[in-house]
């Protein structure tokens, strides 16, 4: 590879970098927001939920999930290469307890709906058909409470793992991504798809 081919590859890597820590930077800027907002906040899950999708359930204040014997729900960031972030670990604890969320976080489990409603990722599930219907209740029935009350009980329970996302969260979650363990891995999938394409 020539000098000028050399300083073409740095140059795009110091881009990828910068890119990516903005993207995560945005993107847990995002998440905190809607953590902390004072609205009441309700997912209604209609098929398999894992990563982004699970984090932003997880982040609502009630999840409702259609009951389907296929899909799946549970945060699979380390079966990828990647570490979760500190605020993520904060959640999974407070939602379903400190051991089972050491234990599902490093396993990357990913639970059918009756198996994460056992075990707290869930508040209800349901037939796909009521899914709206059931959504929409639990908002009515947050609603109705006094909403100054209601919000700030909330923001004072997340406040401490909201703080966690932050400047050094990026960063660590930066590293992770160009680390060999999670670039191995997302080359891994990358193949496996091509293969199934063909």
């Amino acid at each position: 590879m020539s000098g000028l081919d050399n300083a073409e590859a740095r140059s795009r890597l110091l881009t990828f970098k910068s890119d990516f820590r903005h993207f995560w930077s945005t993107m847990e800027k995002m998440v905190s927001s809607y953590y902390m907002s004072p609205l009441a906040t309700v997912a209604a899950i209609g098929g398999t939920c894992p990563a982004l999708g699970a984090v932003l359930s997880l982040s609502s204040d009630y999840r409702v999930m259609v009951d389907a014997e296929k899909s799946r729900f549970g945060l699979n960031e380390t079966a990828l290469g990647m570490v979760p972030p500190r605020w993520l670990m904060g959640i999974c604890a407070q939602t379903i307890g400190t051991r089972n969320a050491e234990l599902h976080l490093q396993q990357s489990t990913m639970f059918a709906p009756r198996a994460a409603l056992e075990i707290g990722y869930l508040d209800e599930v349901c037939e796909a058909e009521a899914l709206l219907e059931r959504a929409v209740a639990a908002a009515t029935r947050a609603c109705k409470l006094p909403a100054a009350a209601r919000a700030k009980c909330k923001q004072d329970q997340r406040r401490a793992i909201a703080e966690a996302c932050d400047e050094a969260s990026v960063a660590r979650m930066a590293e992770c991504v160009h680390a060999d363990e999670f670039q191995d891995t997302l080359r891994g999938m990358m193949e496996a798809m091509k293969k199934r394409k063909k």
